[in-house]
């Protein structure tokens, strides 16, 4: 596993980029909050459906009928996009500490390879009509790591990361809230202003290891969250 860029430690629960001051929530900080929110919207084979449950700014991510679980029925994801950042807020029950697994539960907030493979929320960005996209990967211990694609599955190297995912985590006995904010544009200059599409994902590590795989929607076969048709968000 490799690992490369360290950001700072704030207080317990909380790693982000030294230059955003922590507080108990994102969402109550006005510097999160930069221009009007942007309404997402779903597309219309799937709305309606059984795939998901949706409200605006909320999607509800599926599990995989191949990994079964019995924690909960879907992972709670609200998202938004604030002129150039995205901000998303990930709730699920089976994310509390006594309820799953993750690398490890402090915030040491470092870039890493291979967070998949225990509890990570994933999120892959695209424009409309370009096969190249970027994946961004979030952990319950405040690692991350951001991936760029040619098309679908072929990796490019990664991008340079001026200003790290900032991400705060909430934990009670029953349920578990990651936050992060991230600005896009570093990522490419279009996201900033142009449509974006959005495909969102969850793994998750129960205590005995098994992992299960949750998104929007499904292809047929094993879990594949680069599959084109998972890119069902408009931002």
């Amino acid at each position: 596993m490799t690992r490369t860029r360290t950001r700072t430690k704030l207080r317990q629960g909380w790693s982000c980029h030294s230059s955003i001051t922590a507080s108990l929530s994102l969402f109550e900080k006005a510097d999160f909050h930069r221009g009007s929110p942007t309404t997402i919207g779903i597309d219309d084979k799937l709305a309606g459906t059984g795939a998901a449950r949706y409200k605006p700014g909320m999607v509800a991510l599926q599990c995989h009928p191949r990994t079964p679980t019995g924690a909960g029925d879907s992972v709670d994801i609200t998202v938004e996009r604030r002129q150039r950042d995205l901000v998303l807020r990930a709730t699920h029950p089976l994310l509390s500490k006594e309820g799953a697994r993750g690398r490890s539960w402090s915030t040491s907030g470092t870039r890493a390879d291979g967070l998949w493979n225990h509890t990570c929320i994933e999120a892959f960005l695209r424009l409309p009509g370009e096969p190249g996209y970027h994946e961004i990967n979030l952990a319950p211990s405040g690692d991350w790591q951001i991936y760029r694609f040619r098309e679908y599955r072929e990796l490019l190297p990664l991008p340079d990361i001026r200003v790290p995912p900032c991400i705060a985590i909430e934990r009670s006995h029953t349920a578990f809230v990651l936050e992060a904010r991230l600005d896009l544009v570093q990522l490419d200059p279009r996201y900033g202003s142009e449509p974006l599409q959005l495909a969102l994902a969850a793994v998750l590590e129960e205590q005995d290891g098994r992992l299960s795989y949750w998104a929007l929607a499904h292809p047929d076969g094993a879990p594949d969250f680069h599959h084109p048709d998972a890119f069902r968000i408009r931002l």
